[in-house]
């Protein structure tokens, strides 16, 4: 589920209590994917920002939404079951940067519009 909800292999999340986490922007919206459990998102980007059980009071805020998202590191692998085979092979497939793979007048129109408040 965490693999759809995502649009990737894997959310990459860090748990804080509800008491001691604010939304310092607009708030998200709300999808509640399952009994158990609502995701929230972006209204105006669609962008995943947190995980959370119905009633709990902690919440799991997506590590890529961060203003600094390498701050925090996982420390944990969870539902390993749902793990993609090919995983363990990114570490050996070539690699390149975006303005090596990119014609350069494309990358002109690659600014983004996720957060034009700050950036």
């Amino acid at each position: 589920m965490c693999q759809k909800a995502a649009g990737g292999p894997f959310l990459a999340l860090a748990e804080i209590e509800l008491k001691d986490f604010a939304w310092t922007r607009e708030q998200p919206a709300w999808f509640r994917s399952s009994e158990a459990v609502e995701r929230g998102f972006c209204p105006a980007c669609g962008t995943p920002l947190h995980f959370r059980y119905i009633g709990s009071d902690r919440i799991d805020i997506t590590l890529p939404s961060l203003d600094e998202p390498n701050a925090v590191a996982p420390e944990e692998e969870f539902g390993w079951e749902s793990r993609l085979a090919w995983l363990d092979r990114l570490g050996t497939l070539p690699r390149s940067t975006t303005e090596d793979s990119t014609p350069p007048e494309a990358l002109e129109t690659y600014a983004s519009r996720q957060h034009p408040d700050h950036e």
